[in-house]
């Protein structure tokens, strides 16, 4: 990997590469935490972009900067340079928000996405709205308690017409009341969409500057003519009313988390970087490793983000891997005692695991 010049200036820079991003910064820990959680977005994103994801010839950079090394106002910036090649600097400190954070990064992916599907001229014609919705859908994934404040908000907050939404150019953060209905507008679209491929087409119509109106309108309005007529505009408001009617309980579906704890135990890209591991089991043997270490210690980290949206079927697979992983980072930890987690992790996983087929089963009759 080829650092950029500007940041020469640190002799100590430590670096993690996935299948999306560069990351760089001085703090090994901080490097780690920021490739999964960039990771974690784009796997989030994904979801709502072509069936298997996309991928890049070249990564997404993302440099963590100390204060004395930024040359920027805000929080972060982004650039677009030679060869459709993209940086996200961040000005690495305690103001640094994590709401901010996956703004940033989810504006990044999106950016560096539409310059390889539509050219240079990609990130000017892109709409706004996938931008702040999809970066909501990632930070709600993590901190759902933030949705809660949010929808608060909404109650007393101007009502953002469909029509304002699908027109709007991303042309950097706006406030907060066009972003929440941003994601309002998704999260409809999601639900009333008959399958995940025209959502899929909606957002690729956004991303690309294509008016989507007249997909929307074909998808919810009434076709025969004797049913009462309705706009766009008039659907969207009594939807949006009607979400924020709703007391939600905020648990994510059984197969999302089981394969969000399938994310959290797959160690591909670290064998990819030289590492040696076979399994769970060896864990404590590499323990002691640096790289490994970073790795579990970011991991432990999204855990304790995420657990609390975990569905209830999968809540102790998480928190026993969550101790695994800590058993794993302890220095004065026993062998007897992680062997133990371990065991009761793998029980935990295969019995939730039952629990849904049984589930789905019941359900599909």
């Amino acid at each position: 990997m080829v650092l950029v010049p500007a940041f020469s200036f640190a002799s100590n820079l430590t670096s993690v590469e996935t299948r999306y991003f560069d990351v760089v910064g001085e703090e090994t820990r901080s490097v780690s935490y920021v490739s999964e959680l960039a990771e974690h977005i784009a796997n989030e994103v994904n979801q709502f972009l072509p069936e298997g994801g996309v991928y890049f010839p070249n990564s997404i950079l993302i440099t963590l900067r100390p204060e004395e090394h930024v040359h920027f106002d805000g929080d972060s910036t982004l650039t677009v340079e030679d060869q459709g090649s993209v940086r996200l600097d961040f000005r690495w400190s305690e103001t640094l928000t994590f709401e901010q954070t996956c703004y940033a990064i989810t504006e990044a992916f999106l950016t560096r996405y539409a310059l390889y599907q539509h050219g240079p001229k990609g990130p000017e014609n892109m709409q706004a709205w996938p931008v702040h919705a999809l970066a909501l859908d990632s930070l709600y994934s993590l901190r759902a308690a933030i949705l809660l404040s949010h929808l608060n908000d909404m109650q007393a907050a101007t009502f953002i017409g469909a029509a304002d939404l699908m027109s709007a150019k991303h042309i950097g953060a706006r406030e907060p009341n066009f972003a929440h209905h941003a994601y309002l507008w998704l999260n409809t679209i999601r639900q009333t969409f008959k399958s995940r491929e025209l959502t899929r087409l909606l957002i690729e119509y956004s991303i690309a500057g294509i008016d989507p109106s007249e997909l929307v309108a074909q998808q919810v309005l009434p076709s025969d003519p004797t049913e009462t007529v309705t706009t766009l505009e008039l659907w969207w408001r009594e939807q949006r009313d009607l979400f924020l009617q709703v007391d939600y309980e905020l648990f994510e579906l059984m197969s999302t988390s089981r394969a969000w704890i399938e994310d959290m135990v797959n160690f591909d890209a670290y064998r990819e970087n030289g590492g040696e591991l076979k399994n769970l089991r060896s864990l404590w043997q590499q323990r002691e490793d640096p790289k490994l270490r970073e790795l579990l210690e970011a991991r432990q980290e999204l855990i304790r983000l995420r657990i609390e949206v975990v569905n209830p079927i999968y809540y102790n697979a998480a928190r026993s891997l969550g101790a695994l992983f800590e058993l794993a980072l302890t220095e004065d930890s026993r062998s007897h005692e992680f062997m133990h987690t371990l065991v009761a992790y793998l029980g935990d996983i295969e019995y939730a695991k039952h629990i849904e087929e049984v589930t789905m089963n019941l359900l599909d009759k």
